[in-house]
């Protein structure tokens, strides 16, 4: 047994260590600070939330987010780099003006003040949706836009706005609008019949019984209500019902919880609509079908050990009825990603959410663009494909989705330690797959300056970016300050080129190029000269 002495030696020398630990700076972080006022009439108002979201992934940050002290300030602290939006949420005000929601690029360690909002209080339209019989239209999609001559108008504080639904009187109610003029329609496009659960009528724009055959602008005051903006329904065709199974090829057993969609053939190609999941027993239903060629596929998933060959149909004059689906046993795929030339820790945080796609290609018409396999990559690397038909597929990988995410390329592929060509035949179980990956971080951030004039006075401004020699361009959108920034570019002479447009009709523009060296980012002032 140890003595007492030994034990108090032992306890002073752990409470020594955990004084060096405690004593140790913490490594600072470059995060940065938005600030700035909400205000309604000139005064600041409390109470309402502010928050910042992801641009990239369209998600809200933990943290990130204030509540505006009683005279209208807010503080955000500890935001990451990376290009953001902030905010407003309040169900009672919207943000006046034409940028309800304001995009920032924020760097590191940067202090971003007056980031300011002004709310006013929103308006309602609201109405009765009937069919042709007087009778109520129940759960109608009722459709909210700016008129097509000023497309400023379709710009909303809250992003729920541009729909309504009715209820069990055909009523619906939209609110928080901003003060302006807006079309208001009820039904679904021709074209969309047989994509949808809901009715099947035609759609219909609000008109004024003065002219019933000319959509009406509804006007929306501040905190105003427009009512009585009533639309009448009319069945645009006969509608069928189409209905069918997802069952094991070799068992005939039924398949639950596939996720599966429907296509539409056109004379011009096709649409489609997708993310439906198959009931318990395997089944799966189409209401308000119109009469046309569909065909109905089953979507991959990285849960689904099998795949299914898209089963094609005709609605002629009756319903579709005992459609089977059958599913067979897939091949699965699975290796590792390797990144050349990054060190293990950074090539660990770029690994962790990355994604891999295994896709058929593209000359091969019955597999369509429905068809490609995915699989998410963990932090070292690892990654499984499953439920892949035989046959030839071509790999490619994407970045996680955070802000600022290098572009990645795959270089080579290896398979058994040998080169595998491009194409990789699958028609057996495959898990040794090596796949090496490249990717770019340069970029090119800028400002865009307009002389003599407010950047704010410009209706639009937009930006493009594209690698001298190539086709392809990489759009970009200014912050609320001006600046741009385009990330994951390879080596090269870029061109940016900057257009603004004001009064509806006047432009003014000009071409800059810029080199980008690997990996590193170069900035560049755009300045646009007004003429005379």
């Amino acid at each position: 047994m140890a003595s007492s002495t030994f034990k108090a030696a032992g306890f002073l020398l752990c409470v020594l260590c955990l004084s060096v630990v405690a004593q140790t700076p913490a490594k600072k972080i470059g995060t940065s600070t938005i600030s700035g006022k909400i205000t309604l009439k000139g005064n600041g108002i409390g109470g309402i939330r502010v928050a910042v979201r992801d641009k990239n992934s369209g998600r809200t940050r933990v943290g990130l987010t204030a509540i505006t002290d009683a005279e209208g300030n807010y503080r955000i602290s500890n935001v990451p780099r990376g290009t953001f939006e902030i905010m407003i949420g309040s169900p009672k005000f919207v943000v006046s003006g034409s940028e309800p929601i304001k995009t920032l690029i924020v760097g590191e360690g940067e202090t971003y003040d007056s980031v300011n909002f002004i709310l006013v209080r929103g308006g309602v339209i609201t109405g009765r949706i009937t069919d042709s019989e007087g009778r109520p239209v129940i759960e109608e999609h009722v459709a909210i836009s700016g008129p097509e001559d000023n497309p400023s108008q379709e710009r909303f504080s809250r992003i729920n706005l541009f729909s309504a639904s009715t209820d069990d009187r055909g009523v619906y109610r939209a609110y928080g609008l901003v003060p302006g003029k807006y079309r208001v329609s009820a039904g679904i496009k021709e074209e969309d019949l047989g994509f949808r659960t809901g009715g099947s009528y035609k759609q219909t724009y609000y008109s004024a019984p003065s002219d019933a055959n000319k959509p009406t602008l509804v006007e929306v005051a501040e905190d105003g209500e427009a009512t009585n903006i009533d639309i009448v329904l009319r069945r645009s065709q006969v509608t069928f019902r189409v209905t069918g199974k997802f069952v094991d090829a070799e068992t005939g057993k039924p398949i639950p919880n596939v996720t599966y969609g429907l296509e539409k053939y056109n004379e011009h190609g096709s649409s489609s609509t997708s993310g439906m999941t198959s009931t318990g027993q395997g089944e799966f239903a189409f209401n308000n079908v119109t009469p046309g060629k569909y065909a109905v596929f089953m979507e991959p998933s990285s849960t689904h050990e099998f795949y299914a060959e898209p089963v094609r149909f005709e609605v002629t004059d009756q319903d579709i009825t005992g459609l089977l689906i059958k599913t067979s046993a897939g091949n699965t795929v699975s290796g590792v990603i390797t990144v050349e030339g990054m060190d293990e820790k950074e090539a660990r945080v770029l690994l962790n959410g990355m994604m891999i796609m295994a896709n058929r290609p593209s000359d091969q018409e019955r597999f369509r663009r429905y068809q490609p396999v995915h699989g998410m990559v963990n932090g070292v690397g690892s990654f499984r494909l499953s439920g892949l038909q035989p046959g030839m597929f071509e790999f490619s990988v994407f970045g996680g989705g955070r802000s600022e995410s290098p572009e990645c390329e795959i270089t080579r592929i290896e398979r058994n330690g040998m080169v595998a060509a491009r194409l990789v035949e699958v028609k057996e179980q495959i898990n040794d797959l090596r796949v090496f990956v490249k990717c770019h971080r340069g970029g090119i951030r800028g400002v865009v300056k307009i002389e003599n004039v407010e950047l704010p006075a410009m209706e639009r401004v937009q930006v493009s970016v594209k690698r001298v020699g190539e086709e392809f361009h990489n759009g970009a959108e200014l912050d609320a300050r001006g600046r741009f920034s385009v990330m994951g570019l390879k080596p090269g002479i870029y061109e940016v080129y900057a257009v603004a447009y004001w009064n509806g009709k006047n432009s003014l523009s000009t071409t800059q190029q810029v080199v980008v060296a690997e990996n590193q980012v170069s900035e560049v002032t755009v300045t646009l000269t007004p003429k005379p």
